[in-house]
Order: C-alpha cells, then structure tokens, then sequence
C-alpha cells in the first residue's frame, strides 16, 4: 500500500515530557516534544508559533541509523538536559503514530483545523549540539532555544480587596488553583492531566473552574514552573488564554512557553510577587536551589498564605527537602512553620515523603493533586502514610474524571 505524502517539513524540536500519554492516539505513551520550523528563528527572533509533537515512545527509542545502529540512547540524556536539540525532518501522511498541532491560540484562531493533529513519519532525525555546526546557523539556533528571554525580572505587589477564597481543583496528574475576590482573580498553575485528556476536555460534564473564571472580571496567572502539567489547559483552552491579562513566571529560565506568539506579550518574570488582603497575604518566591540539577521542577516560584484563619503552602513539584536547603531565606522559613492545608509536592512522589512539614490543628488538610499515570503511580504509598503521620487529613481521588473543588478555604 502506497501512502500519501502531503510534503516534506522540518521541526527544530526540545523535551516537554518524556513519558506522556498520547492526546490523539488512544492507549499509548509517547515522548511529547516542543518544535518550531527552523525557517522562523533568526538572530532577532524573540516569539514564534510553536508546535506540540507528540511520537510514540516505541517508534522513537527505535529509530536507527541509516547504517542500522541504535543512537537514540547516546544523545538523550544530553537532550534531557538541553544540551542539544533535535532536527526532525518528516512527511506528513494521513495517519501513524506521531504528529503535531499548534500548541497555543487565540479565540480568534480558533477553529476546528487550528489546533487538529498533523501526522507524519519521520525521514530523519538528528541530534544537534552547539558546536556540531549540523545545521546552517546551528549557533542562532542555540541562542533562541536557550538564552534567558530578554524581559526584565520584577518583584510585584498587589491587594486584593473583599473576602477572598482559595479554590484548589481536581485535574489529574496536573495542577491548578485560583485565589480570587469574586471579582478578580491569580490562577495558581493552570494544568491538567490523566484521567483529564485533552480528547475529553471539552465534554466535561463538570468544569468547576471555567465557571469560577468566568465570574471575574480580571484575572492574572502565576505559573509555578515550566513543566506542561502546571500550564497544559492554556494550550487546551483558548478561552482561557485570552482570560490572563498577565503571566507571572519565575526569572532567569529559558523556556520554551515564554516564545510562543500568543503567550509572550504577557509573560512578566518575577523574583516574588506578594498579594495583600484583608486579613493576611500571599507571598510566592522565586527558588534559590542548593542542588545543580537544571530541571524545571528546581526552577519555580514557591508560595504560601497566611491569613487569620489558614497558612496554606503551594510548593508545586518543589520537596520538602529542597525548600529546607534553598539559598532564598523566605523559602527556607517556610520549613519552620505549620500548616493547615498543604497541595502535597510533585504529585506525591517518593521524594514528597520525606521531611513532610508539620499541620497546625486536627483539621489540616493535605491535597495530593496526581492522576492515574500507569508509569508515576502517584501518589506513592509512603508520601500518603508520611503526611497522615503528620497529622494531615489526605485528600485524594486519582480516578477522578472531572475538574471540580477538591479543597476550598475561605481565607
């Protein structure tokens, strides 16, 4: 059978996720990759269209040589860490396990083919270093990829007026919270995962948080870090996306959300962000991390509340072990005080069990915000039995199919 070829495209492409599942090929895993066609990056670019590229992980770790060897496992490591990128040259084809879609639109770009999966079968696909000069300019290539973008950092401060409620959401193996006065509103991270699939999003029969979002009339957006299950729905949900006014992200990271055309005009990096309100206030914290791993999770901003009723901590995938050792005092306080509502760290990883910091009453809660990831298993046993040992109440519901309240405090 002769398959149809609809042209011969190239992607420059860097590591989203290394174990995902697929969003338009049912019951299988992939490697989930961002890209952008090389034609589109010069030496004074700062935003382009960007691309999700999901490839079956079977297909991707056996790719070959044109000689027969296997190669893949050489360069990943290094491709994990962002030391070289990909070069993906493809045909596109009716159908076969990989494709790639527009990560990010606009409302007014949104139609049924802007966002639909383009399939292809790889021609070749080549790992580029910085000085392997494998490509004509391989150098502005770098640059864009991987210098900090050119905005200015900025410590902010706000109030909020009025009573004010923390909503935390059942998402999946994701995050996502809003803190918000009924009239405006920060999003806490903005992602999702299984159960949650990007198929089935939009015939939930509960959507607890589009309806939340829609009562305000402002909203802004603090992004935890640069791990896709933190900010998934804004590349699920246009709507959304043309909710946030601003886009608060931590400093000094490069990072691939920042250039998409339709997310950097508001993306403002910041070193802490501090929210008054009546009675207490919010303070997140850009990380300091003591440990040299270049991985987003290290890389975030850090938050707590303390209010005359709650102190509520939002450590993102950030441990307990890595808030006691960071070099910004204001994280490394965090450990010294007690809580009584934690969203749990990383999902309740292995990691998350260790050093659990202390609940301050009978009734502190403790939000493990994981999905049914057949590869995480999150959360793990010993994070669940380490935070009830700390007298924490656990709040968990891993098959939970819809976005609804998992926890929500009046502050």
């Amino acid at each position: 059978m002769v398959k149809e070829h609809y042209g011969v495209k190239s992607l420059i492409c860097v590591i989203d996720k290394e174990n995902i599942d697929m969003d338009y090929v049912e019951g299988e895993s992939c490697i989930r990759l961002t890209g952008f066609f090389r034609e589109a990056i010069h030496e004074d670019t700062e935003d382009i269209e960007t691309f999700t590229v999901d490839i079956q992980r079977d297909m991707f770790f056996n790719l070959k040589s044109r000689k027969g060897n296997s190669y893949i496992p050489y360069h990943i490591k290094k491709f994990y860490r962002g030391e070289c990128y990909i070069l993906l040259t493809f045909h596109e084809v009716r159908r076969s396990q990989s494709y790639y879609y527009r990560t990010y639109v606009s409302p007014e770009e949104k139609t049924a083919m802007a966002q639909s999966p383009i399939y292809f079968e790889i021609d070749a696909l080549a790992f580029a270093h910085q000085y392997n000069n494998i490509i004509h300019n391989n150098q502005t290539v770098f640059n864009f990829l991987f210098r900090r973008p050119s905005l200015p950092a900025g410590n902010y401060e706000f109030s909020l007026l009025g009573n004010v409620t923390l909503h935390s959401y059942h998402v999946g193996q994701g995050m996502c919270s809003l803190l918000h006065n009924d009239s405006e509103g920060f999003l806490l991270d903005c992602g999702a995962g299984t159960p949650i699939k990007r198929l089935g999003y939009a015939s939930l029969t509960s959507n607890k948080l589009i309806a939340d979002l829609n009562g305000l009339k402002k909203v802004s957006m603090i992004l935890s870090h640069f791990d896709s299950d933190h900010h998934r729905l804004l590349s699920w949900d246009s709507n959304i996306l043309a909710k946030i006014d601003n886009l608060y992200v931590p400093a000094n990271m490069p990072a691939e959300l920042v250039k998409d055309v339709n997310i950097y005009p508001i993306v403002k990096p910041c070193i802490s962000i501090t929210i008054h309100f009546n009675n207490g206030k919010f303070q997140a914290y850009r990380t300091e991390p003591t440990c040299t791993e270049k991985t987003k999770n290290n890389h975030a901003l850090i938050s707590v509340i303390d209010s005359n009723k709650e102190t509520v901590l939002l450590p993102a995938d950030y441990v307990y072990s890595k808030i006691v050792t960071d070099k910004n005092l204001g994280i490394e306080r965090l450990s010294y005080k007690s809580y009584s509502y934690v969203i749990v760290p990383h999902h309740g990883d292995e990691a998350s069990s260790i050093g659990v910091f202390k609940s301050s009453n009978v009734s502190a809660k403790a939000y493990f915000s994981a999905g049914n990831h057949a590869t995480y298993l999150h959360p793990r046993k010993n994070s669940l039995d380490a935070h009830s040992a700390a007298k924490y109440k656990i709040i968990v519901d891993n098959e939970y199919a819809q976005i609804d309240y998992s926890v929500t405090l009046k502050l």
